[in-house]
């Protein structure tokens, strides 16, 4: 349930924000890993 206090709503888009970025910076991860591993395969 959202609490409608002055800052509340601000700190659930930056705890929204912060899962985001997380998941984004999962992603890049995962893309490098798949990047090595085609570089390995081409050599």
């Amino acid at each position: 349930m959202e609490i409608n206090l002055p800052g509340a709503a601000d700190v659930s888009v930056r705890e929204t924000l912060r899962g985001e970025i997380a998941c984004v910076d999962g992603l890049i991860a995962r893309a490098e890993r798949i990047t090595d591993t085609v570089r390995a395969v081409i050599r």
